[in-house]
């Protein structure tokens, strides 16, 4: 072996030493005593002798140091002194310099540098966490679409028509898929079984959710129900008021005569003004949830009040869809429910309270709740009573001119049952399972809401050998589940026989054992479903039905008197939003008789005189 040996520079050395030290005192704890081209001395702390490596490769040393060192070949003890761990290194043609020690100095810079190189391969290496994990796919969540560093899935999230893509990934991934967005986790529920076993049988940690700054501190101030988590004690006693007063009993009790009513002026309407049918099923849809909650009817669709909520539910329903970022200059979203509120507190000074929702919980004020809180809860009923009714009625109406066949069987079940001296009522409601059908039928086709709010998980789930994390978005997929050819035979179409033999109110399937029993998922899951339940089943019942039995609806003409094609592709034919309705269109509502348009007439008569006039009228309108 050559006496000479070069040694390696000052820095290659110090660059040598710290590889060293970081890479391989995890696994062993050891002394570098010298290092060289050729020669690698280290010496093993609390080691025995004859554990001693016979060799050192990259599970001892970083693979830069056998580059610096050369092949580390041939291994052999310490001559000097056999009992002490230390092993002398050869590396190829090299020779051994015994027991040949740093200086202090050199040791002490040496150590300097380890330590600052540590930090900063510390610090760089948490960096690099930070930036590569965010968005990245746990192994154990189930799959979904390939995701980028840091953004996740957000790059493929749309800014519209959410709920079709969804069902497309549910197509492609399965009935459970994830979505990432930076460090947050979304599961989709596509599935009856799944969304029975985690939003129904597991509602007692699937009613969270998902926190929002701007709908909780922007929007609403926390006081919106939608949005309170379910440990909160308002939410608790607000769900209670609410299955209180819009309970059966109490509908049958008090809202029936109103709900009547104001479904005869919606036929009157569309009577005198068929042209504007959208209009005046929004006015029905409103002056029934005003008069059950405020004790203020909406006569007209150019009443102030009915503008300016149409103007601020769009300006709603643009911030909760998901994927859609709120813009922070939207504040006053419910300024009217305060102007209606402090009415009905005024009109309780000079006439006493009346048997209305705001009423009942204004009676709570001072023991329950404040004078937001109750505004708040008001308005919630206000805002999901409005559009979700006049919404499933035009999507009734549309599908009644694209599949004119199911006219023809309504028709002859109300004749047969109701005739044309009398409208048809609640009272009617066993004798006409068809009807109900259709109400089933168009919630599944074509259901308002198919993106229901989000739900958050509070503990974690095992589900199929996958984790759905504490924290995490559960959406369950309503489009993919009304629209399960496993279930429905012709998925696509309009058929009201898909629910032949099904004809209870919804409440009856809501919680079934069996989830393939459960009729359609409209009004939502587990703790959270719809607290209005009940009143919509009737509310949709007494209108579909008076509608039906007044009317021929068909398609609107031209002026060569072709029927105007209906558009019903959900890509452009439907509004976006958390309600989805047709967009404009035309149709054609001819009353089916004389004898049919004064009953209409007399029962609108009676309507005004004993119904209508108990309750206040706006005198302000507005022009649209």
């Amino acid at each position: 072996m050559p006496e000479d040996v070069t040694r390696l520079g000052q820095w290659e050395k110090h660059r040598a030493f710290t590889l060293l030290r970081w890479t391989a005192s995890a696994l062993r704890p050891l002394t570098v005593c010298e290092i060289t081209e050729a020669v690698l001395v280290v010496q093993f702390e609390d080691l025995p002798v004859d554990d001693l490596p016979d060799a050192v490769d990259d599970d001892y040393v970083d693979s830069e140091i056998i580059s610096l060192c050369g092949p580390l070949l041939e291994v052999r003890n310490d001559p000097t002194d056999p009992s002490v761990g230390r092993r002398t290194f050869f590396g190829a043609g090299g020779s051994c310099i015994q027991d040949s020690h740093s200086s202090d100095e050199e040791l002490e810079m040496t150590t300097f540098i380890s330590v600052s190189l540590s930090l900063w391969l510390f610090i760089g290496a948490s960096v690099l966490y930070a930036l590569l994990v965010p968005g990245r796919r746990e192994k154990n969540l189930p799959h979904g679409p390939p995701t980028l560093p840091i953004i996740g899935n957000l790059h493929q999230m749309p800014t519209h028509h959410v709920y079709v893509k969804l069902a497309e990934w549910a197509r492609k991934y399965g009935d459970m898929y994830s979505l990432k967005v930076g460090s947050t986790t979304t599961i989709i529920l596509s599935s009856r079984r799944l969304v029975k076993e985690v939003l129904e049988r597991k509602s007692a940690i699937t009613a969270g959710r998902p926190s929002s700054y701007a709908l909780e501190n922007l929007v609403f101030k926390g006081h919106f129900m939608l949005i309170q988590q379910p440990d909160n004690p308002m939410y608790r006693i607000s769900r209670k008021l609410l299955h209180q007063y819009f309970g059966d009993s109490m509908i049958d009790k008090s809202h029936l005569p109103i709900l009547e009513a104001e479904a005869t002026q919606l036929i009157r309407d569309f009577m005198v003004d068929p042209d504007h049918f959208e209009h005046h099923a929004h006015r029905y849809a409103n002056s029934f949830i005003m008069s059950t909650t405020y004790g203020i009817r909406t006569p007209s669709h150019n009443t102030a009040h009915l503008v300016a909520i149409n103007k601020i539910t769009e300006q709603t329903a643009s911030l909760i869809v998901p994927g859609v970022l709120p813009p922070v200059d939207i504040f006053p979203i419910l300024k009217l429910v305060p102007e209606r509120f402090l009415e009905v507190i005024e009109r309780r000074k000079i006439k006493g309270p009346r048997d209305t929702f705001a009423d009942k919980v204004l009676d709570l004020k001072e023991r329950e709740f404040s004078f937001h809180e109750l505004m708040y809860l008001t308005g919630s009923v206000l805002d999901a009573g409005t559009d979700t009714t006049a919404a499933t009625l035009m999507n009734m109406i549309q599908l009644a001119c694209v599949y004119p066949g199911v006219l023809t069987r309504a028709h002859a079940e109300i004749d047969m049952v109701v005739g044309e001296e009398r409208t048809p009522t609640w009272d009617d409601f066993p004798k006409l399972p068809f009807i109900n059908q259709l109400i089933k039928e168009t919630h599944r086709l074509r259901t308002v809401s198919p993106i229901t709010f989000p739900h958050k998980l509070l503990e974690d789930i095992l589900i199929d050998g996958k984790l759905l994390p504490k924290g995490a978005t559960i959406i369950p997929n309503i489009t993919a589940l009304h629209e399960d050819g496993n279930k429905f035979e012709h998925p696509g179409e309009f058929n009201a026989d898909h629910y032949a033999g099904m004809t209870k109110l919804a409440q009856s399937y809501a919680n079934i054992g069996d989830e393939n029993k459960r009729d359609h998922y409209s009004y939502g899951f587990g703790r959270r479903i719809c607290s209005g339940m009940q009143l919509a089943e009737r509310s949709l019942y007494t209108t579909f039905a008076k509608v039906l039995w007044a009317f021929d609806i068909s398609s609107a003409v031209d002026e060569q008197e072709r029927p105007i094609p209906m558009n019903i592709d959900r890509m452009t034919g439907y509004t976006d939003g958390t309600i989805v309705a047709p967009k404009d269109f035309k149709a054609r509502m001819k009353v089916r008789s004389e004898r049919r348009r004064e009953t209409i007439l007399r029962e609108f008569a009676d309507a005004e005189k004993n119904v209508f006039s108990r309750f206040d009228v706006p005198t302000m309108e507005a022009s649209i």
